[in-house]
């Protein structure tokens, strides 16, 4: 997730790294769905319950514990703050001391599982407030930065606002802003990956189509809410906590490898 600043009609992006060394504790599951395969950009339904980590259904999502952030952050990753709630999977940030860190938040991945070219839906509720910032995004298997595509980034500041983006490998960015209604209303947000396109949507509204500079590598997702830092700013005192971040399902639905609905690996037909 690229560090993003707004000037009137223009983008300035700084890119930052990830450490090697970041310490990913026990896996976590997303949530106990069914193996039958679903199609894509259909709607997709609420997951009833949670797979504790002795399930032999493979899990493939990892909790993220480290203080160390990028962009002037504020936050810290923890796993307690990845929760599987009634809505869904629910990333809640809150304002609570960790280590050298004022407040506190998840970040996943499915590191172990990355794919290369495929759809992804996922069906997510965005929390509001300056200093929030939600985002769902793939990077490279490979442990590089770039290329890096956002399939939904906000900044609570401007709730409404949903900003697709690809960072591509030569430092190019491409990226469109969609003014979305009802921000705190469940919305599904689709990539589609193929070798010639990159097409992003939201509730099957195409909103940006790349046809040049594709990344042709594995890549893999991350869904984190971030805390503060130079584009979102940080929290006020009008900032409420805690705040959620909801994802009531993903479907990651690669055109090489297995699928990956909800927490289990099915196979591509």
């Amino acid at each position: 997730m690229r560090h993003i600043s707004w000037m009137p009609l223009l983008l300035v992006t700084v890119c930052s790294g990830l450490l090697a060394s970041m310490m990913l504790v026990k896996t976590s599951v997303l949530e106990n769905s069914s193996t039958q395969s679903v199609k894509p950009h259909t709607k997709i339904n609420v997951g009833k319950s949670r797979t504790d980590s002795t399930s032999t259904t493979p899990n493939v999502w990892n909790e993220w514990n480290t203080g160390h952030v990028f962009n002037d952050e504020l936050e810290y990753y923890t796993p307690e703050a990845v929760t599987f709630k009634g809505q869904g999977l629910t990333i809640t940030a809150s304002k609570e001391k960790m280590g050298a860190k004022n407040f506190v938040s998840g970040r996943i991945d499915e590191k172990d599982h990355p794919f290369e070219y495929g759809d992804i839906v996922a069906i997510m509720k965005l929390p509001t407030g300056t200093g929030m910032f939600p985002a769902l995004w793939l990077r490279p298997a490979n442990g590089g930065i770039l290329p890096e595509i956002d399939i939904m980034e906000n900044i609570g500041r401007d709730p409404n606002v949903i900003v697709p983006a690809y960072h591509e490998t030569s430092g190019g960015d491409i990226f469109t802003r969609y003014y979305l209604i009802n921000p705190n209303q469940f919305h599904t947000y689709t990539l589609i990956w193929q070798p010639h396109l990159l097409e992003w949507s939201i509730d099957g509204h195409v909103i940006l189509k790349v046809t040049k500079n594709i990344p042709h590598q594995p890549m893999y997702a991350t869904i984190n809410l971030a805390i503060g830092g130079t584009w979102p700013h940080n929290p006020t005192n009008q900032t409420k906590f805690p705040q959620a971040f909801v994802i009531r399902r993903i479907i990651i639905y690669p055109d090489k490898g297995p699928s990956i609905v909800g927490n289990k690996l099915v196979k591509s037909t």
